[in-house]
């Protein structure tokens, strides 16, 4: 018997799974879930299954962890483990109403592997399977999981009555092995430093950092998160961009909100994306033969800057919080045998690219074509190991399709639960080959549902973005590889829309005032869709209409 009465709500139902084994070594990792609460977790893809050690303070007596499709919990699958008539442990699966009620379901199929405590805290070890045979469970992918999490000494049936915390976590994750120090590597931090974290529930925060000089190039080989004592739970997640171009001195000392007024435009050039890290995730180190180049800035000054962005998220509201947090690097002076390069795929962020207001799911694509890649990359390929996908707020999924013609589709990166609030490098399962003539098209799925006025493509977080920065080697000249609707199949759409159905549009205007004109209804959002949806893929690989293709190349 437990020491206290425990009721463990655990979110998501299973399918039972015969060969999953009794027990895991090790739960490398980690989540978060406030009030003295964590998540611990391992997994195996191929024997599908993942294991979850449940950590909650001695006399609790209910908790709450919970998977949805978007955090929703209407809908959602819980499964309930707690202490019965005859002292033993029971599972049985709950389901949420419309109106949040708990009901329970006929199977139970969680399995309760172990419990301790240490008569502070308790921990519950639960067994599941990764993809549940019956198709109403919830299926855990390897993009982005909405999890749901309460705590709560009382019992109750509506879930309404709990006070629920949503975390964003990738549970399914492609690791490498951490290799062992080298006497060469070196550290280096970027951390923000001392930030009086606002009461603010969000907040993005921005500093730029001097990085040590470097005048021979270094690899950085990989890195990791350091999150300051008492910010686990607050730094949501953060971003490290390198800048390409020499920084003026009124930009060099820039520390306070990314979206305040006095930020600088000169921190536009501070744009490559060197380090990503959101909750829950561990650190990531390159492929042994491979390193991001860094330093050694030839004619030019050793020093360079970076910017780190971080997200705050202080949901309870609190005041007099303080944080350094940031990334620690690992480099090298012993290069590599092939420098890590960074494309960027997707759409130009220009105002070419709209999003309709109440749209709950509108697409937009961008092309990286044969053409671009038979010029820019080496004749034996590319090897994309890692990706990272990026939209603004109204990013609900992110797609990149790999298609070589007359031979095969594949996809390189799916996030079907896709958040802007949880942005990350990911590992591939898997290293893919992309040779000259091979196409990435790049589709995101937008959600304007809350919005009255047109969505407009744009570098403002009230502008959208649909871009993915693929992580590969050997490093190539193509940096851009990205596309726009052209401007012939434009001015026939604005056309369309004044000949048709009346709207104000006029070749005098801007792009910007063209698609404001327009009074967004069916027809005229089905005309869009027309306008700018990607055909399907024939064996030369022909985008929708017209498109104007971007392909940068070049060193910087």
């Amino acid at each position: 018997m437990l020491p206290t009465a425990l009721l463990l709500i655990f979110g998501l139902t299973l399918a039972a799974d015969a060969s999953t084994p009794s027990q895991v070594e090790k739960l490398p990792y980690k989540l978060p879930l406030g009030g003295g609460c964590q998540l611990s977790w391992n997994f195996n893809w191929r024997a599908n299954f993942i294991v979850f050690n449940v950590e909650v303070p001695q006399g609790t007596t209910v908790v709450g962890l919970g998977f949805s499709d978007r955090g929703k919990v209407e809908g959602a699958d819980f499964g309930i483990v707690y202490i019965d008539a005859s002292e033993l442990l029971t599972i049985a699966d709950f389901r949420v109403t419309e109106d949040k009620t708990l009901k329970r379901q006929p199977k139970s199929e969680y399995e309760l592997k172990a419990w301790d405590t240490d008569g502070k805290t308790i921990v519950l070890t639960i067994l599941r399977p990764i993809r549940p045979k019956e198709l109403t469970f919830y299926k855990i992918d390897r993009g982005t999981t909405h999890l749901l999490f309460f705590k709560s000494p009382f019992v109750w049936d509506r879930l309404q009555d709990y006070d629920v915390s949503e975390h964003l976590v990738q549970l399914i994750k492609s690791q490498l092995p951490i290799p062992p120090p080298q006497p060469d590597t070196k550290q280096m931090e970027v951390r923000v430093s001392g930030v009086q974290v606002p009461s603010s529930e969000t907040t993005y925060w921005c500093r730029v950092v001097r990085l040590p000089e470097m005048r021979e190039q270094h690899h950085i080989i990989g890195y990791e998160p350091v999150i300051s004592k008492g910010s686990e739970g607050l730094v949501h997640h953060l971003e490290v961009f390198l800048c390409v171009e020499d920084l003026s001195e009124s930009v060099r000392d820039y520390d306070a909100p990314c979206n305040s007024e006095t930020k600088p435009l000169g921190m536009t050039s501070c744009r490559k994306v060197i380090g990503a890290w959101a909750m829950g995730a561990t650190g990531i180190f390159y492929p042994s033969e491979a390193g991001l180049p860094i330093g050694g800035r030839s004619g030019r000054s050793g020093t360079q800057y970076a910017v780190i962005e971080l997200h705050y998220n202080n949901a309870a509201g609190k005041s007099g919080l303080v944080d350094s947090s940031g990334l620690r690097f690992y480099l090298t002076r012993r290069l590599r045998k092939f420098d890590v390069g960074i494309i960027e795929l997707g759409l130009d962020y220009l105002p070419y690219s709209a999003v309709p207001p109440g749209e709950p799911r509108f697409e937009l694509t961008g092309f990286c074509l044969p053409k671009c890649t038979n010029e820019g990359l080496p004749p034996d390929g590319i090897k994309i190991f890692a990706s990272q996908l990026h939209t603004h707020t109204t990013g609900v999924r992110v797609k990149t399709i790999h298609h070589r013609p007359r031979h095969f589709v594949r996809v390189l990166n799916d996030d079907k639960h896709y958040s802007p609030h949880f942005q990350e490098i990911r590992l591939l399962p898997e290293p893919i080959r992309v040779l000259p003539g091979d196409a990435l098209v790049t589709t995101c799925t937008f959600d304007t549902s809350k919005r009255r006025n047109v969505t407009l493509g744009g570098l403002t977080i009230n502008n959208e973005m649909c871009l993915n920065y693929v992580f590969y080697y050997p490093k190539s000249q193509l940096e851009l590889c990205k596309s726009i609707v052209s401007d012939n199949t434009l001015d026939r759409f604005f056309k369309k829309m004044n000949v048709l159905y009346g709207a104000e549009t006029s070749r005098k205007k801007t792009i910007e005032e063209n698609y404001q004109s327009i009074e967004w209804g069916r027809m005229e959002v089905a005309a869009l869709k027309q306008c700018t949806a990607p055909a399907v893929f024939t064996s030369r690989a022909t985008p929708p209409l017209e498109w104007k293709s971007r392909a940068t190349t070049g060193t910087t």
